[in-house]
């Protein structure tokens, strides 16, 4: 496709979006531009970060309940803390399970391995013992900045690394963290990106999330927008979501799309 093409479909999303009642141009711009707000302050920050992005799985939610709960088991998110106190996640297991100060929702079976909380409890300690590596923020930013300044495969490595030492984190995950942590050059290979550049001709049918990441960076550099940017446009056409805007009735704010009726318009 021609850079005039990638424009046009941008520019048509915006277009889409406008001709919602209750949308303007102010709330879109917020949205696309709030990736400094999510940037994270601290190795903390970025350890729960993590540990959001490896529950987001499915129903995993419903079982592991607020994360933040889980503050004072885990010395304030501090990972060298934790590597140091939890010798196995078996031991951070019984530690939540035998609690008195957190009640998840989720059943506790540690014999089990498809159980939510032996899955989250692997998460805890490998994510740990990831960022125990690090000193501080400053230092994971070095190492997400080489990979930027490099070439497409090199910006790869950041969220390949993080599926290979964190568990239950997929390349695609690796990605929504980063991008969600203030690392707005890294976009999240996911289904409403999928479908509307499948739809739209951009990708392949049935691109894997690697190449489906690749094509939605290609998208961003040819027409000089960040990669958030074309992340969040499209994942609000997707989705009709503004997640940081409340109705007064204190509910998430969401408009009625329609992915089809989007790319019909192309």
């Amino acid at each position: 496709m021609s850079v005039e093409e990638y424009q046009r479909i941008y520019d048509e999303a915006f277009e889409y979006l406008l001709e919602f009642e209750e949308v303007d141009q102010e709330l879109i711009v917020d949205h696309l531009n709030d990736y400094d707000e999510k940037a994270a302050d601290s190795i903390e920050e970025l350890y729960y970060g993590l540990l959001v992005s490896a529950q987001t799985r499915r129903a995993m939610p419903n079982s592991i309940g607020d994360i933040s709960q889980l503050e004072d088991l885990l010395y304030g998110f501090d990972p060298k803390n934790v590597v140091e106190q939890y010798t196995s996640w078996e031991d951070f297991f019984k530690q939540v399970e035998q609690s008195d100060e957190v009640s998840p929702p989720g059943r506790f079976e540690i014999d089990n391995p498809y159980s939510h909380w032996v899955q989250f409890s692997k998460s805890v300690i490998s994510a740990g013992e990831f960022l125990s590596d690090y000193n501080d923020v400053g230092e994971v930013d070095e190492l997400i900045s080489d990979t930027e300044r490099g070439d497409e495969s090199t910006r790869l490595d950041v969220p390949l690394l993080l599926s290979d030492e964190v568990h239950g984190i997929g390349f695609a995950t690796g990605c929504d963290f980063l991008k969600e942590n203030g690392y707005p050059e890294f976009v999240k290979p996911d289904v409403h990106i999928r479908d509307i550049f499948e739809g739209a001709g951009i990708s392949e049918p049935d691109t894997d999330d690697i190449e489906l990441f690749e094509d939605a960076i290609k998208f961003a550099r040819t027409i000089d927008v960040l990669p958030y940017k074309v992340d969040k446009l499209f994942w609000i056409v997707g989705s009709g979501r503004f997640p940081e805007v409340s109705t007064p009735d204190g509910s998430e704010f969401t408009i009625t799309t329609d992915k089809d009726d989007f790319l019909s318009r192309l």
